[in-house]
């Protein structure tokens, strides 16, 4: 205890949005600004899964950069993280940048100015640990340390005689344009070493989560990395089922792509079909901010929130959901105003996502997965995101509740037993309004062979129906005159 007498103030430790915790895992696969993370190479950065939690913790794992077209990975954290409608997390990123390999040729050279032994200059290319000033000895002389909110390089003299005056500084600095397609699409070596969507097999391994939602933002548009996308999503590691959020271009190549007809014709030429993903498009600006987000994010970190409000649940579509936006976003150059709902439904009949002001507010509009177009024979899980992802909850829900039940031996009574706990599980979807009807959980003699049996295969058949999505609400508003008869009373007898 301290004798005090009069008025004090201390200064406590920042305190940061608090982040809603989700259950359903997203994986980002991108390049992180890890350049800018001190002992980045004892860290573990490069293709490697990497739990953010917020935007701190990010901050001190993998950096922040302003620069989202470069630093790719940056735009999930922020967008989770620092989100006006309410922070969502943890999330997973995978980053593909190796500041060893991705780099510039030739070392940067300035002179840099102290001012009372401080030093600061702007970039976010610079590799931190490969930083020389002069003839001074890093951590005895000076220090280095990096400000994300500034996007600054500080040097602090650490001697009782202070550094003054200009000296000359070098350094290394990344060059992420050295960075590939094939970079994010990743692949698995004759070492079994594995790196960017290939890396997905072993996310259930390394995490003992499932993977529910993967996104490669910036890249999603590129018909390679989406192809590359819904191929490692498809039976995880043999087992787990994985949803894609994916975006249409505002640019391909020279030509623009901002206008509804041209975005329609590029997804049938480039085949967007896929009925495990959803694309949006245009982008989406916040004026406010100046930032400029891919839909595929937006539309993830919507994907979260409401399962967060579903008990974890996949039932609702991130459609007609409020995004911390101002408008659309077609590009810098674009004369594009944009459309209302009806245009935009145009879109949605053939499975895009857009965003549109509906009551009031900025929201994503279109539950559909890829695969959807209004008219024609389709498989009916495909035509919204909510009949796909609910259908993978189950199929995974499944494979984890059993897995410990796997080479023991299956009695009549433990099979039996199997059918009860899975209709428990059917049941309680029913209830929290996920299914409707009475789904029931068969073991068929059809599906379940003597072969079978003796070779240790069961097969129990789950046929559910997921509760629609209410896409359309009509009144039909009509005139009478009976009222009218309100006017005249009843005549005496």
């Amino acid at each position: 205890m301290t004798y005090k007498h009069g008025t004090y103030g201390n200064i406590g430790d920042s305190i940061t949005a608090t982040t809603v915790k989700s259950s359903t895992n997203v994986i980002y696969f991108g390049k992180a600004p890890i350049n800018l993370v001190k002992d980045y190479k004892e860290k573990d950065l490069i293709n490697t899964f990497i739990e953010v939690s917020d935007k701190t913790d990010a901050y001190s794992k993998i950096g922040y950069s302003s620069g989202w077209n470069s630093f790719t990975l940056s735009e999930p954290v922020s967008a989770h993280f620092d989100n006006r409608q309410g922070n969502i997390g943890p999330i997973y990123l995978v980053n593909v940048l190796d500041p060893a390999i991705h780099k510039k040729s030739e070392k940067t050279t300035k002179q840099i100015a102290f001012t009372n032994g401080r030093a600061e200059f702007k970039t976010d290319t610079i590799i931190l640990d490969s930083i020389a000033l002069a003839d001074k000895v890093l951590d005895v002389d000076y220090s280095v340390d990096y400000n994300f909110t500034k996007g600054t390089v500080i040097l602090q003299s650490l001697q009782d005689e202070v550094i003054s005056g200009s000296l000359s500084c070098s350094y290394d600095e990344v060059d992420v344009s050295l960075i590939t397609d094939d970079d994010l699409i990743g692949a698995v070596t004759a070492n079994e070493e594995y790196s960017g969507l290939a890396l997905l097999e072993l996310f259930n391994r390394e995490t003992s989560k499932i993977p529910n939602l993967i996104c490669v933002p910036g890249y999603m548009d590129n018909p390679k990395v989406y192809s590359a996308a819904v191929t490692a999503a498809n039976a995880v590691d043999e087992q787990w089922q994985c949803f894609v959020c994916s975006d249409l271009p505002i640019v391909d190549g020279e030509e623009k792509i901002d206008t509804r007809e041209k975005a329609l014709k590029w997804k049938e030429k480039n085949n967007y079909n896929s009925d495990r993903a959803k694309s949006i498009w245009p982008m989406a600006q916040d004026s406010q901010t100046g930032r400029i987000y891919h839909g595929s994010v937006l539309m993830a970190v919507e994907f979260l929130r409401q399962d967060v409000e579903n008990d974890g649940i996949p039932k609702e579509t991130c459609s007609n959901k409020p995004v911390p936006v101002t408008g659309p976003y077609f590009g810098k150059d674009s004369k594009s105003k944009g459309f209302g709902r009806s245009k935009a439904n145009k879109l949605n009949e053939k499975g895009i996502t857009t965003f549109i002001r509906n009551n009031g507010k900025w929201v994503i509009w279109g539950g559909h997965t890829d695969a959807y177009n209004y008219g024609t024979d389709m498989d009916a899980r495909v035509i919204f995101d909510t009949y796909t992802r609910m259908i993978y909850h189950i199929v995974n829900d499944f494979q984890v509740r059993f897995a410990d039940d796997i080479d023991k031996g299956l009695s009549v009574q433990r099979k039996d037993s199997i059918i009860n706990e899975e209709q428990e599980q059917i049941d309680l979807l029913v209830a929290k309004e996920a299914l409707v009807g009475t789904p029931k959980v068969l073991f068929l003699a059809k599906e379940n062979s003597t072969s079978d049996i003796m070779e240790g295969d069961f097969f129990f058949d789950i046929p559910v129906t997921v509760t629609p999505q209410g896409k359309s609400y009509t009144a039909k508003v009509y005139y009478t005159d009976d009222g009218l008869k309100s006017y005249v009373g009843e005549e005496a007898a």
